[in-house]
């Protein structure tokens, strides 16, 4: 019996029973059959990307208690499929902890997942083509050039927005036909209390240490002044019957990215090209080799966008000769976007819109 919502089934001659199409949530199973005493199993997780196996129940005859209740979570052992899974619950991705409450980063610590900051996220050692992720079934990648398929998703998931997470390693069922491994994410649905949150956070490079690229070509620290805030609330509509579920995060950040490119070295500009030859560097005016004496008047106003020579400050590009590295800090700043808005009303009319009573799909 699910805490908001009931739902019966028989057993066949085997005692087999199955519940198809369960949205994912918590449950209570109660078991009764004539003449035997009626048993309960509380607490039972149901996860949105593996089949749930409960294990066996065994009824006791009628008259030696009145009833049995097993409160205590249930590991069952699943003997249905070859997947190998494992799920992250709410309370579990609320007590990690997560860079801007990032919901996606979570899987990163998860068995078989390697990330070392340098390049994108794997599982498995596949490539990330070869992974789907997915939000209450539906996916939510970047299907266009799909190159960063686990760490970059359009939806930007926050705490709020997510209950549980299911990673699937290998031997994903046929219910997820999206790649090779799964990260399938379920999100929060009311009930009947009233729970909610409000939150802001502040991250600043007050304390921060600089870059330490920057530190050697002379650069200050960027710049990071970042506010995150927001809040959630679900609860009940009609006891029972009808619950809603809203939240809605906004960042602010105004923040400073170390960049490095290779700009022209004041020769270069006015058309000189020094090469080396026989050891020793030399130097041609490409202009005059071809009968010209300035840079053309199209190419100008171009290069006059590009810093001076002058504002070279290191090694790490460039050949040394005609080009060398200019390292700055440059804004890449990030507001709320219409779309993070846009999620939360269709969030909320999708849980007023309402899956029916019993828990399944709209």
């Amino acid at each position: 019996m699910a805490r908001t919502s009931t739902r019966n089934a028989s057993t066949g001659e085997s005692s087999v029973f199955n519940f198809i199409g369960v949205r994912p949530a918590e449950y209570d199973l109660t078991v009764s059959a004539r003449g035997f005493v009626k048993t309960t199993r509380k607490g039972l997780t149901v996860d949105i990307a593996r089949e749930t196996d409960v294990p066996r129940i065994r009824l006791e005859l009628a008259g030696v208690s009145q009833a049995v209740e097993v409160s205590a979570a249930v590991q069952g052992v699943d003997t249905a499929t070859a997947e190998i899974s494992s799920t992250v619950s709410m309370d579990e991705i609320k007590n990690l902890p997560s860079l801007d409450r990032d919901v996606v980063s979570i899987m990163q610590i998860k068995a078989g997942v390697t990330y070392n900051g340098n390049s994108a996220t794997t599982i498995n050692g596949l490539r990330t083509s070869y992974s789907s992720m997915s939000l209450d079934g539906v996916n939510i990648q970047d299907n266009y050039i799909r190159d960063n398929a686990l760490d970059y998703s359009p939806n930007k998931l926050r705490v709020g927005q997510v209950r549980q997470v299911t990673l699937l390693t290998a031997n994903p069922s046929a219910a997820f036909p999206g790649g090779a491994t799964e990260s399938a994410f379920a999100s929060p649905s009311g009930g009947n209390q009233f729970h909610g949150e409000v939150f802001w956070y502040n991250r600043n490079s007050h304390f921060a240490a600089n870059d330490w690229y920057n530190n050697q070509a002379g650069i200050e620290r960027p710049f990071l002044n970042q506010n995150q805030f927001g809040g959630d609330l679900g609860g009940p509509i009609r006891k029972d019957k009808l619950f809603f579920y809203g939240s809605f995060e906004a960042i602010r950040a105004h923040q400073q990215t170390p960049q490095d490119y290779a700009i022209l070295t004041p020769d270069a500009r006015n058309g000189i090209f020094t090469y080396t030859g026989g050891g020793v560097q030399r130097k041609v005016n490409l202009l005059s080799l071809r009968g010209l004496t300035a840079v053309d008047s199209g190419i100008q106003p171009l290069l006059a966008q590009i810093p001076a020579g002058d504002k070279i400050n290191n090694d790490d590009v460039g050949d040394g000769r005609n080009t060398g590295g200019y390292r700055f800090n440059q804004r890449d700043n990030e507001l709320l976007s219409p779309q993070a808005m846009g999620e939360f009303i269709i969030r909320l009319a999708d849980a007023f819109g309402l899956r029916d009573a019993q828990g399944g799909n709209p």
